[in-house]
């Protein structure tokens, strides 16, 4: 009796162990089911929406890449820029003309 006795108590001892482990286990599992709730899920029909967005974008990326109105505009841009410069030396010119005329205004002021 002694000997089943302490069978029944190590089965006791060994079944207290087992619950507390499965009750862990819950736990985890309980932990995990909440962070796979709390990740939104994505629907076929925003899969689908997504890629039909990036098809619609690349088609109009592509047609405006395409658009014979930037060789207009790179044209026009150089043209412009052409112009820039050529203001850019005039004003210089002017501004040593300018100079000049100081200096000559000073000169004679100074004659005089």
């Amino acid at each position: 009796i002694t000997k089943l006795s302490g069978n029944a108590h190590s089965l006791r001892n060994k079944l207290d162990d087992l619950n507390s482990k499965q009750m862990e286990a819950r736990e985890q599992l309980r932990k995990i089911t909440a962070e796979l709730n709390s990740i939104p899920r994505m629907r076929k029909a925003d899969l689908d929406e997504a890629r039909q967005n990036a098809a619609r974008i690349a088609k109009e990326k592509e047609r405006l890449s395409k658009d014979p109105r930037r060789q207009e505009i790179k044209l026009e841009r150089t043209d412009i820029e052409g112009k820039i410069d050529a203001l850019k030396r005039d004003l210089e010119d002017d501004k040593a003309v300018l100079e000049q005329l100081r200096l000559v205004s000073q000169s004679q002021h100074a004659v005089e």
